[in-house]
């Protein structure tokens, strides 16, 4: 029986995974770009529980490494260039992903 485990997990942990992103981001700045999400939307609302922002910020991230390589958003940032509009449309766009504000294409339909 351990073997028939054993064998389950080598096989199971080896199959193929896609994934939505390159992996051009490095650890280190992952975890910097959530942790300023999480700081932000614990500030800005601060009677809502840690797990929403949690929730918001793994969002926020994922729409972030979808759009833009590391790279391209180190130089943005090395450049100074203001990203405010960029994160306030993604955040937007978490919101309505997450149900935590309408659909406005839904709501004039």
């Amino acid at each position: 029986m351990r073997y028939i485990l054993i064998i389950l997990m080598l096989v199971g942990c080896s199959a193929p995974v896609k994934t939505k992103f390159s992996g051009t981001y490095p650890s280190i700045q992952l975890r910097g770009l959530w942790m300023a999400c999480f700081q932000g939307a614990s500030t800005k609302n601060p009677g809502l529980h840690p797990q929403i922002h949690s929730v918001f910020c793994d969002c926020m991230l994922d729409l972030t490494r979808g759009r833009m390589t590391s790279e391209e958003l180190q130089l943005k940032n090395d450049q100074n260039e203001d990203m405010t509009g960029l994160f306030t449309g993604i955040a937007h766009e978490c919101g309505v992903i997450l149900k935590f504000i309408p659909n406005q294409e839904q709501t004039n339909a």
